[in-house]
């Protein structure tokens, strides 16, 4: 979600809106990318067919950077709990140059949503909002269930 807006950052497998990307490691930016975003926590390439990789090594095992030897790994950041640790998400439109020191509340959809998604109750229908049968999980509103009962049944 935008940091500055609180609005999700959408992407799809081809395209994703204008995004500023800041990798922050106990408040600090320690690394950044701009670009549209690609749902993954990154950027795509401008051939938009594979992705900007952060300069800071993934994983456990990958080297270490020559300037931070003791570095915590990418992707511990973006799995640790604490909010000074992780991705702070700026839409492009929205950022004022103003370097953030905490990150990003999620996206429960991770981009896919739309531009009016908060958070999504799943037991309710994405197109009409109804409640979903609690049997099949589709909605009946929206002529997607076809099971046969009553409420009083349950």
């Amino acid at each position: 979600m935008c940091q500055k807006c609180g609005k999700p950052i959408l992407s799809d497998l081809h395209s994703g809106q204008p995004v500023e990307l800041f990798l922050l490691e106990n408040g600090i930016v320690v690394d950044k990318m701009s670009g549209q975003y690609n749902s993954y926590g990154k950027v795509f390439k401008e051939d938009l067919k594979s992705s900007v990789e952060w300069k800071r090594y993934w994983t456990k095992g990958y080297p270490k950077t020559v300037e931070d030897p003791h570095s915590t790994p990418a992707c511990d950041l973006l799995n640790d709990s604490d909010i000074a640790n992780g991705i702070a998400a700026i839409h492009t439109s929205c950022y004022s140059g103003e370097v953030p020191t905490e990150c990003s509340p999620q996206d429960p959809n991770q981009g896919w949503g739309s531009e009016d998604d908060t958070e999504h109750d799943p037991n309710r229908c994405c197109d009409c909002d109804s409640e979903l049968c609690c049997i099949c999980g589709k909605c009946a509103w929206c002529g997607e269930c076809v099971c046969d009962y009553d409420e009083d049944d349950f």
